[in-house]
């Protein structure tokens, strides 16, 4: 008794299963299969094959399409059958695989015996699907910023992914600024996924524009002597930050001095270690705001009094080592405190 199966192509196409290999031991009339007829298998191979198309049958009905495909490949090694083939088709077509599943349906229908008409009509109508599938590009080149076009419509940007294209040959352009145009043509098959990679030429270069010389010199337009510009004056910026810093370090030494003062008090109030070690931090912190302060006092002094005396020959000096201003600073540890001494050199 032959095996029979339900398969459904597209959703909804029932097919019966009908084994088309050898039927018995002995040959089978040359005029009993108009279409094709197997090559003579040995009866051994021949009850293998019957046995693994069981098998795989069973798998595909229990939905293992991967496991029912290696062993409907073994049996159609064994025994050629266009049966076999057309299961074939079936489990690529439930994986996902179209372009062999269509491959595999197109051997089916090229070997198929008369006796399977119907199962041939249905095989028919799902290859007419695979082939109206579209096909998909890829499409990349080195630079991104490009343009795509097929066919001289517009697709969008570099680079396209999953490019939807009717089987058959079209036109691709691709134009990136700087670049010549590039074209290709592209011949896509049913149910595929292609990538097509381009190479870009070298950028067009412009021509560069003619460069006039420029006329002599003479010596008649050279600017006299006594136009030379006058030397620069040191900048007073200096001066002013180091104002600004003895201030800021001023104020800061008062504030951490009348803490200072504050926790001592509370000390001879109440002695506790608290007390005591605040006293200590702020009087440390303000006598380094007092260094910082004079430092920065000192300075400022010494630069405004100097401002009037010899000013020009300095700020010829100052302007020769381009107006840069040098400051050092090192700090002051004493046995009763500690500062912070600042050199200013311009």
């Amino acid at each position: 008794m032959m095996p029979r199966g339900i398969l459904t192509l597209g959703g909804a196409l029932v097919a019966t299963t009908v084994w088309a290999g050898v039927a018995h031991a002995e040959p089978a009339p040359a005029s009993s299969n108009a279409r094709g007829a197997s090559p003579a298998v040995a009866p051994a191979d021949a009850k293998a094959a019957r046995k693994l198309f069981d098998v795989a049958k069973a798998r595909y009905d229990a939905s293992d399409y991967a496991g029912a495909l290696v062993q409907f490949h073994e049996a159609n090694r064994l025994e050629p059958s266009p049966q076999v083939q057309r299961f074939i088709g079936f489990c690529l077509d439930r994986l996902g695989k179209l372009a062999p599943a269509l491959e595999a349906y197109e051997s089916f229908l090229a070997s198929a015996p008369a006796s399977m008409q119907k199962e041939v009509d249905e095989t028919a109508a799902r290859v007419a699907v695979l082939k109206a599938i579209p096909g998909k590009v890829r499409v990349e080149t080195t630079l991104l910023g490009g343009m795509v076009s097929v066919d001289g419509r517009d697709v969008g940007p570099l680079p396209q992914e999953d490019l939807e294209l009717s089987p058959g040959k079209h036109e691709v352009r691709i134009t990136i600024a700087g670049y010549p145009p590039i074209v290709r043509e592209l011949d896509v098959p049913h149910v595929a996924k292609i990538t097509l990679r381009v190479p870009l030429a070298a950028p067009e270069m412009a021509s560069p524009a003619p460069v006039e010389p420029e006329p002599p010199a003479h010596a008649d337009d050279a600017p006299p002597a006594s136009a030379a510009r006058p030397p620069a004056r040191p900048s007073k910026v200096p001066m002013y930050v180091a104002g600004a810093v003895a201030l800021a370090a001023t104020g800061v030494g008062a504030t951490f001095g009348l803490m200072a003062l504050g926790h001592k008090s509370d000390f001879d109030k109440n002695p506790n270690a608290a007390s005591a070690s605040g006293a200590e931090s702020a009087a440390i912190i303000a006598d380094v705001a007092f260094g910082i302060g004079l430092a920065a006092a000192v300075t400022t002094a010494v630069m405004f009094f100097n401002e009037g005396k010899g000013g020009e020959g300095k700020a010829s000096e100052h302007a020769e080592r381009g107006g840069a201003v040098r400051v050092s600073a090192s700090p002051v540890v004493t046995p009763h405190g500690a500062g912070i001494g600042a050199f200013f050199r311009f």
